[in-house]
C-alpha cells in the first residue's frame, strides 16, 4: 500500500469516527443517523426494485431539465 493510499485510508477512517461522534452526542437518529443506520437504509434501497426506477426516471428528469435549460441558453444567445 503506497502512502496515498494509507493516507486516504485514515482520512476515510477519521471521517466515520468524527460522525460517529457527533451523532452520540446530537443523540437524534433522524437529524444525525449513525452509519450503520445509513448502510441499512442503503441496502435495504438497492434490494428494492421500485428505487431503480424511480432513480432512472428522477434521473431522466434532471437531465431534461438541464438539456432544455442548455437549449434555452444557446437558443436566446
Amino acid at each position: 500500500m503506497s502512502k496515498r493510499q494509507i493516507h486516504s485510508l485514515i482520512s476515510i477512517i477519521l471521517v466515520f469516527v468524527i460522525w460517529e461522534i457527533i451523532a452520540l452526542f446530537v443523540a437524534n437518529r433522524a437529524v444525525f443517523p449513525h452509519i450503520s443506520d445509513i448502510f441499512v437504509s442503503t441496502m435495504s434501497l438497492l434490494k428494492d426494485p421500485y428505487f431503480y426506477r424511480s432513480f432512472f426516471i428522477t434521473s431522466l428528469t434532471g437531465l431534461s431539465a438541464f438539456l432544455l435549460s442548455f437549449l434555452e441558453v444557446a437558443h436566446g444567445e
